[in-house]
């Protein structure tokens, strides 16, 4: 049971990380659609056109969606660099070693399992999840 509740904790790290990660791709996205609106509007299009004020108000919407989730970024990376610190903290208890590189590497650092893989020298993704697998096990004993 405790394994179960410490790869839990562990894993909501990284989903939260995750989570991060969409919302800056969003984030991105409603840039370069600011970007295109911009683009699109013609300079021959007299200022007072109807298309011109549908511009704008498109502008207008996607720049208060962007603060929106500006607000909604800086919100989850404060959670999140809480609740990683505190497990940092946690697993640099544990003696250094492969495990407790491999709990930073991937949960807290969210690389994938093919580039620790590479890192590491591994030759199978079986040793990778055999490792994942002592890891979880070893930072259960102290979680």
């Amino acid at each position: 049971m405790e394994k179960i509740k410490s790869e839990e904790y562990l894993q909501t790290i990284r989903d939260m990380k995750s989570k991060i990660d969409a919302l800056e791709e969003m984030r991105k996205d409603i840039k370069y659609n600011i970007g295109l609106i911009r683009e699109g509007s013609n300079d021959a299009v007299v200022r007072t056109s109807p298309q011109r004020d549908a511009q704008e108000k498109q502008i207008i919407k996607n720049i208060e969606k962007l603060e929106r989730l500006d607000r909604k970024i800086a919100g989850e990376c404060t959670k999140w660099m809480l609740k990683r610190n505190s497990a940092l903290e946690q697993i640099m208890r544990l003696k250094d070693g492969q495990c407790r590189r491999f709990l930073i590497d991937y949960y807290v650092n969210g690389k994938s399992m093919i580039e620790i893989a590479y890192e590491y020298h591994y030759e199978t993704t079986e040793s990778i999840y055999n490792l994942k697998r002592r890891a979880i096990k070893y930072f259960s004993k102290f979680f």
